[in-house]
């Protein structure tokens, strides 16, 4: 795609003149401009005139074979394809309309439609992240998937402390966490196929290298957090490789071998919290999970539960 070549051209964040890129892109002046035009719309830090262009940032782009090269056999071998779009819609509606029960990986530079939960729109500039989908083909249909985002969010921490985040949490139930600022989120979708198999796809952005942008939300990336280069290909075969391991031990074990780290990881318990639901605002103290992944709130004297709700944590020491 033109967008990716012209990317690829920059990587080195010399100056070009727009003469010399038209020249080895095998473009015209209008089409290279609108093209940097719509890079700069999209995140990408460039400096551009009517002389020179010039890339800002280093932009790893995505690499299926990169990314094949460094899963493990065993994940290797189960995966069909890894699909890599320049820009799509949504990773998640890629893979619930994929014609295939075998497992799938995709991953999108740009995402137009991004999804968070409660539809909530998940914002990545291009060329910044991960956004990835995969997707698994169920036939047990004993299976409760309660818990299910809950295992794969405590999957992903997991990862992120190996790579040296010792303050990851998971905010219930499963956006990921770094003192206070949300680093990724989950996005779980089920297709049923009929009474005994149903596909699974698992959708997840995680921040990267993130260039400043104007989010509502506080936000975090890797590279901020982390001493070193990150790179996208490494975190995003990391990512396959939990996320593939997790959907196949939660089909045989259920979510008892995660809520020991989900205990571990969980932000908001024992924090005053209010919890937005269908009925209004409740008000108390976060008091963990019961078995059925559902968020424990203590009320007055009272103990509730909730299985769904957008959660904020309150400061105000009269709450």
């Amino acid at each position: 795609m033109l967008e990716q070549a012209l990317l690829r051209l920059l990587q080195d964040q010399q100056p070009y003149t727009l003469s010399q890129v038209c020249e080895l892109l095998e473009l015209d002046m209008s089409t290279l401009l609108i093209q940097l035009e719509a890079l700069e719309q999209k995140g990408i830090l460039l400096k551009y005139d009517r002389q020179i262009c010039q890339l800002l940032q280093k932009t790893e782009l995505l690499d299926a074979q990169t990314i094949l090269e460094k899963l493990p056999p065993s994940i290797y071998q189960q995966l069909s394809k890894i699909v890599i779009l320049p820009s799509t819609e949504s990773t998640n509606n890629y893979l619930l309309n994929y014609p295939t029960h075998k497992p799938i990986a995709c991953l999108a530079e740009y995402q137009t439609q991004g999804r968070g939960r409660r539809g909530k729109q998940w914002l990545s500039p291009y060329a910044s992240g991960i956004c990835l989908s995969v997707k698994y083909h169920y036939t047990n249909p004993e299976v409760s998937l309660n818990r299910l985002s809950l295992a794969l969010s405590v999957s992903v921490a997991r990862l992120l402390y190996t790579m040296g985040i010792s303050d990851v949490t998971v905010k219930w139930p499963n956006d990921i966490w770094w003192q206070e600022r949300k680093l990724a989120g989950l996005l779980v979708e089920t297709k049923l196929l009929n009474k005994h198999a149903y596909d699974i796809v698992v959708g997840i952005g995680l921040n990267v290298r993130i260039p400043h942008v104007d989010i509502e939300q506080a936000w975090i990336d890797l590279q901020t957090i982390l001493p070193h280069p990150v790179s996208r290909n490494d975190v995003a075969a990391h990512l396959i490789e939990h996320i593939l391991m997790t959907l196949q031990d939660y089909e045989k074990h259920g979510f008892h071998a995660y809520m020991a780290d989900w205990e571990r990881f969980d932000f908001l318990k024992g924090k005053k919290i209010k919890l937005l639901t269908t009925e209004g605002v409740v008000s108390g103290q976060a008091e963990g999970i019961d078995e059925n992944g559902a968020l424990l709130v203590k009320v007055g004297q009272k103990m509730k539960t909730f299985y769904s709700g957008e959660v904020s944590v309150s400061y105000d020491a009269t709450d």
